[in-house]
């Protein structure tokens, strides 16, 4: 009979060890803008409380992962791959698996483009940017001229556009 109830003593407080460090899985997938998987971008999971990596994981083939990590425990997410804008995210897990799902963006974003032609139309008159046809041989004006497009001097010496 003691040696039933060492047995149920030893069961219980394994069932209760187990239950304070239950785990859960992380899963999900990455993606890019497009929708088109990325494969080998890191996942890794930082205890909040300590700030310590606990754990971590690659994408697949398919930019799939699949990582364990403590019940009941809030970590920071951060998901990231070679040029592409790192994703941090606070997840608290509970006692139940986890799925989601991430788009990453590429690292470099331009706010503005401005593009300058070298040409303009307004009604008759056609105005040229001369300092975007030069190439540093001319040495007088005939010679940009020359350079501009659909401008040509005549026999006469007149300009023709």
């Amino acid at each position: 009979m003691q040696h039933l109830s060492r047995l149920s003593l030893t069961l219980l407080l394994l069932l209760s060890v187990n239950s304070l460090t239950a785990q859960v899985k992380f899963q999900g997938v990455v993606r890019d803008t497009v929708g088109k998987p990325i494969e080998m971008a890191s996942v890794v999971l930082i205890k909040k409380a300590s700030e310590e990596l606990v754990s971590y994981g690659i994408t697949s083939e398919d930019g799939k992962f699949s990582i364990k990590a403590e019940a009941n425990t809030a970590f920071e997410a951060q998901i990231s791959a070679f040029g592409l804008r790192t994703i941090t995210e606070l997840i608290e897990f509970k006692d139940k698996d986890l799925f989601k799902e991430y788009v990453m963006s590429n690292n470099i974003v331009l706010d503005e483009v401005v593009v300058k032609l070298p040409v303009t139309v307004s009604g008759d008159t056609i105005s040229y940017d001369a300092d975007s046809f030069k190439n540093g041989s001319e040495r007088k004006l005939e010679d940009i001229i020359d350079n501009l497009p659909g401008v040509e001097i005549n026999d006469n010496n007149q300009i023709e556009v």
